[in-house]
């Protein structure tokens, strides 16, 4: 009795969808057609090599690592391929020392083709004449120390280079809010982008373009509330700096979505402050001041 052999035409039509959109540059979309493929025999190392590569133009470089990795392992691909890549990633990383560091490795303890061998000299280099590293690494990491540093140094700002970690960064609620909305300050007001997704602390996301973005330093929604605080609060009167600090944490964790009733905006500056100081103070007398409702001034607080 022959043997039937049944066509995975399914998977090669995937397969040939995840080329057509490699091509476009539509490359989470190339990834879900390429691993309903991946899995068939003759189409593996191809997939394979398209999904590398769609990784490492979305900077997953976590998932290009662990590929790359178990790719060693399986040896579906020839290793020279793969080691290229994994040092091309961590070059987009700006890793140079560590790059610089396995390319002596291979040259001094590996059997190495002819063409591997340029390849490690003549990106050698281009590393050794490479200035220092830019902010890639503090794009990547997660602690405020090092986003403060992307602040301190627009200058090296790459917006080709950047873009994704960018994109990635202004749309990551963890990100310290003064951290972020100065990085957004600088973009927008420098004419980088022209139209940005935003996520703000409390994870509403927004589009924030030319026609839409405004200063908050300069906005009413900011001021007014501060000045009409300060003039409520007669005990001390070298208090507007910490009513300035309080309010503008408050609004770049709201940013751009700001209180617009100015009677609410300052009724809600006006029980922080009260806070922040630890006096005593009643809820209803506030919200007589400003002529507001306690449903409306509860909304921000949880008393």
């Amino acid at each position: 009795m022959e043997r039937i052999i049944i066509f995975p035409k399914a998977e090669y039509q995937s397969y040939r969808e995840g080329i057509k959109n490699y091509k476009t540059k539509e490359y989470k979309k190339a990834i879900n057609f390429f691993e309903k493929a991946v899995n068939v025999k003759y189409l593996k190392k191809e997939c394979i090599k398209y999904l590398i590569d769609c990784h490492i133009e979305l900077h997953h470089f976590d998932e290009v690592y662990k590929m790359i990795e178990n790719e060693f392992i399986d040896k579906n691909i020839d290793e020279e391929y793969l080691l290229k890549k994994y040092l091309h990633t961590m070059v987009i990383e700006e890793q140079y020392l560590e790059v610089l560091e396995l390319i002596n490795i291979y040259q001094h303890t590996h059997s190495i083709s002819t063409d591997l061998r340029l390849y490690l000299n003549q990106l050698q280099k281009a590393l050794e004449d490479q200035k220092s590293p830019g902010l890639m690494k503090y794009f990547l990491s997660n602690d405020f120390s090092d986003h403060i540093q992307i602040i301190l140094n627009l200058d090296k700002l790459d917006i080709d280079k950047y873009h994704l970690e960018m994109e990635r960064f202004f749309n990551n609620p963890n990100v310290d809010a003064f951290v972020k909305y100065s990085l957004l300050k600088y973009v927008m007001e420098n004419n980088i982008f022209k139209e940005i997704s935003y996520t703000n602390y409390f994870a509403d996301s927004f589009t924030i373009s030319k026609t839409n973005y405004f200063d908050l330093n300069k906005s009413n929604l900011f001021l007014i509330p501060i000045s009409k605080v300060s003039n409520n609060l007669k005990f001390e009167s070298n208090l507007e700096a910490l009513i300035t600090n309080i309010w503008y944490d408050f609004c770049i964790k709201y940013f751009p979505n700001l209180i617009e009733n100015i009677d609410l905006a300052s009724a809600v500056l006006h029980v922080f402050m009260l806070k922040s100081l630890k006096k005593q103070f009643n809820i209803s007398d506030i919200c007589k001041t400003y002529q507001i409702t306690t449903d409306q001034l509860f909304y921000y607080f949880k008393m």
